[in-house]
């Protein structure tokens, strides 16, 4: 048994590659900055958190975190980035300061996660923490769709029919080139800790994913944001099969929405 830990591990991807990890039957140290009593984390706890092999530790006390043995780690910017928190830049420095202090664990697999379309400055001190570490690579990512979406992000906007306004800032803040459904991206990222690469850019074996996806949620009116995004080249392109077809991710994507909406009723009448 291997130990990981997961910055974010109760967030989007994040959540989905703990809850991976954990039906392998690895061990996992789950790192998170949400209010563990939000009925979001709630549903995700009772997904992983009675895992005997899962120990959830709040984002405040990771400078306590002791690694002396090989750990992979993975902190999730994608989610990070995602958020509505008004505190990221509190959360980086944090991060910033626990990967400063793994610097002497030279054995330690070190796995950031980043949108591939993101470009603020506030993550720029992670990026060149990760230059300087020979243990860190850094793995871009394009759009990610699938249950636990933020709302956010297009697709969940769009199923939670938010006002047009915002459906459209969520278009236009994300990549519309490429979307991988989140349950095909686990067993990639653990592949990926081993290699040598620094920069590593997933995308999709199959065309149009995105557009796919956009057409089978979003409205006519939208359509002229689709084509105004340029592809980035951010490192090594790393093409992964797409097991889960669109029309099969969305669905499932709108089936979880409905049934969190339902708890979330049931939860009002009690």
């Amino acid at each position: 048994m291997q130990t990981f830990v997961v910055i974010g591990a109760y967030q989007f991807v994040g959540f989905h590659l703990a809850k991976y990890l954990l039906d392998q039957g690895e061990e996992v140290l789950g790192v998170d900055w949400e209010d563990v009593s939000r009925e979001s984390i709630e549903d995700k706890e009772m997904e992983i958190g009675r895992n005997s092999n899962f120990l959830y530790i709040p984002i405040h006390k990771l400078k306590y975190l002791s690694l002396e043995k090989q750990k992979t780690i993975y902190v999730s910017c994608y989610d990070l980035s995602k958020s509505k928190r008004d505190n990221q830049a509190e959360i980086i420095e944090v991060i910033a300061a626990f990967l400063k202090d793994l610097h002497l664990n030279k054995e330690s697999h070190i796995i950031m996660l980043m949108p591939i379309e993101e470009e603020r400055s506030m993550y720029q001190a992670l990026l060149q923490k990760a230059e300087e570490m020979s243990t860190v690579k850094v793995v871009f990512l394009p759009t990610v769709y699938g249950p636990w979406q933020p709302e956010t992000m297009s697709f969940e906007a769009a199923i939670r029919k938010k006002a047009p306004s915002e459906v459209k800032k969520a278009i236009e803040a994300e990549d519309r080139l490429d979307a991988l459904f989140v349950a095909d991206l686990p067993k990639v990222l653990v592949e990926l800790a081993t290699r040598d690469e620094k920069n590593i850019q997933v995308q999709s074996e199959a065309s149009n994913q995105w557009l796919e996806c956009a057409q089978l949620v979003l409205e006519d009116e939208y359509t002229g944001i689709y084509k105004e995004c340029l592809r980035k080249q951010r490192g090594m392109v790393y093409t992964i099969q797409n097991k889960t077809a669109p029309a099969d991710g969305i669905d499932m994507q709108q089936k979880h929405f409905r049934r969190w909406q339902l708890l979330k009723k049931w939860r009002e009448l009690e």
